[in-house]
């Protein structure tokens, strides 16, 4: 499947559209499309440094661990990952005369998840695609084909899960949740990089095209 721009279409009519962009991506072999918000004040902090997304989990766990406004000591079993001159612009780092290693973050999320949106021909399916992607923000199962026979079980498991049901004809069904995890972890940060990954790939494409 190729990664594609697409129209920005949220399952919340009332949702706050300006400035969102859509694609649909390939992340970990799974297919669907996401809908962002991109920091201009981190994008751009990353063009003039010429820094492009992090995706690798172990170097984002070393950042994750370092305080991101003032100086924290370096997980020792991590400290390697700033020997690279790569992570120069993602954090600022120190060695004390006793050889302890001290750093502060300076790399943020280059995005906000504001959507994550499944299409599949029946609730099953879209929930067994859907459902992995739990904590990386809202999911919705926007159906293809009717709504399940048994409706109220459907209802009953999407809502258990935080999972958004849209119809063929474009009804809401049922709102999605949140569905972004209350702390910032390696898995969201690592999942936001790859969306950032592909939207910097997709920009550069249509530049030069």
């Amino acid at each position: 499947m190729t990664v594609q721009m697409e129209p920005v279409r949220l399952s919340r009519p009332d949702a706050d559209a300006p400035g969102l962009l859509r694609h649909r991506a390939v992340v970990d072999r799974r297919e669907f499309s996401v809908t962002y918000r991109v920091s201009e004040k981190e994008h751009q902090r990353r063009q003039s440094l010429g820094t492009g997304a992090v995706t690798s989990s172990r170097t984002l766990a070393a950042l994750l661990a370092l305080p991101q406004f003032t100086l924290g000591e370096v997980t020792p079993l991590l400290a390697d990952v700033f020997d690279k001159p790569t992570t120069n612009s993602m954090a600022l780092i120190i060695d004390d005369p006793d050889q302890v290693r001290w750093g502060m973050r300076l790399l943020a999320a280059p995005l906000e998840i504001v959507e994550i949106e499944v299409s599949a021909r029946s609730w099953a399916r879209g929930r067994e695609t859907v459902h992995p992607l739990v904590g990386l923000g809202p999911r919705v199962v926007r159906l293809e084909g009717r709504l399940p026979r048994n409706r109220g079980f459907a209802l009953t498991e999407a809502s258990h899960y935080g999972i958004g049901i849209v119809s063929s004809d474009s009804e809401l069904v049922l709102a999605p949740g949140n569905g972004a995890s209350v702390d910032w972890n390696v898995g969201r940060w690592r999942f936001t990089e790859i969306v950032y990954s592909q939207f910097l790939d997709l920009t550069s494409r249509s530049s030069t095209m």
